[in-house]
């Protein structure tokens, strides 16, 4: 039979709730801080139950969610296996949807992922990019979301430059007599209508 420390995980902003198991033994409760310290010390706790059972393989799994795949990338680092899972696809029962818990999270964790590997049931695990494709993705985000935002500046100023019925001159001359001789408006002039008018040009690579 393989030997296996089991690991179910609630990942949450300040901590880390953990049903532990050996293979087919009741899991147990542990909790730590998710910070670098508590992430340190639950690495330690993990490999000295498995060293304790012979040196089991632990294998360890946690919800995606907004914290990303930090964790795992730290686990994988110390060569602890670590499975991200999608949290749609794991079973909710109605109560469990109501009376929702770090708890009973990390043991619902912890079931799927010991029938993953003592039944071999499905588990719903997501795709780890690799940090340089994270990058890329998070790059190729953010320009968008410039970009986005850049068309409702323009759209806003075009709309306000309408609204006070101001049109862009056609002369030098004209553009002095609209502005006057002040630099503050003349800039404040050029940089509104330069804004409205320039072509957005967005590219994802």
């Amino acid at each position: 039979m393989a030997n296996y420390i089991i690991v179910g995980c609630d990942l949450s902003d300040r901590n880390m709730m953990l049903q532990v198991a050996h293979n087919q033994e009741s899991p147990q409760k542990r909790s730590f801080s998710n910070d670098a310290e508590g992430q340190a010390a639950m690495v330690r706790f993990v490999k000295a139950r498995a060293e304790a059972v012979g040196g089991a393989r632990v294998v360890f799994a946690y919800e995606a969610g907004p914290h990303g795949f930090g964790l795992a990338d730290l686990l994988q680092a110390v060569q602890i296996e670590c499975h991200v899972l999608a949290p749609t696809h794991l079973k909710h029962s109605a109560k469990s949807r109501k009376q929702k818990t770090d708890e009973k999270d990390a043991v619902r964790i912890f079931e799927a992922l010991r029938g993953h590997l003592l039944a071999g049931n499905e588990l719903p695990k997501v795709w780890q990019p690799d940090p340089t494709t994270r990058d890329d993705r998070d790059m190729v985000r953010a320009r968008l979301d410039v970009g986005q935002k850049a068309t409702r500046v323009r759209n806003q100023t075009r709309m306000l430059l309408k609204r006070a019925a101001v049109t862009a001159p056609s002369s030098a001359r004209a553009f002095a007599a609209v502005m006057g001789n002040s630099p503050i408006q003349s800039r404040t002039w050029s940089a509104a209508s330069a804004l409205a008018t320039m072509p957005l040009r967005v590219t994802a690579t």
